[in-house]
């Protein structure tokens, strides 16, 4: 995902317990913007990852502990 603006990363539908996935983001360029999270998503001493620095490249690895519980396992910065 290369975000252009503020964006939020909503709660999945239809997540079931056990799956796991990742999210590879790409920050702007030129004009960085704040990445917010749904609900579900739970960070590492509760602090929620908002975006990088400018073109900045990071890798989000989570797993899906219910419908409404998603444990970010991994937060990658500065990938390539």
């Amino acid at each position: 995902m290369l975000f252009r603006s503020n964006t939020t990363i909503q709660d999945p539908l239809n997540a079931m317990s056990g799956m796991t996935g990742s999210i590879l983001i790409t920050q702007n360029p030129i004009t960085p913007g704040v990445i917010t999270w749904g609900a579900a998503w739970k960070f590492q001493s509760f602090t929620p990852f908002t975006g990088g620095n400018l073109g900045e490249v990071a890798l989000i690895k989570f797993t899906v502990v219910s419908a409404n519980y998603i444990v970010v396992d991994t937060v990658v910065t500065n990938i390539g």
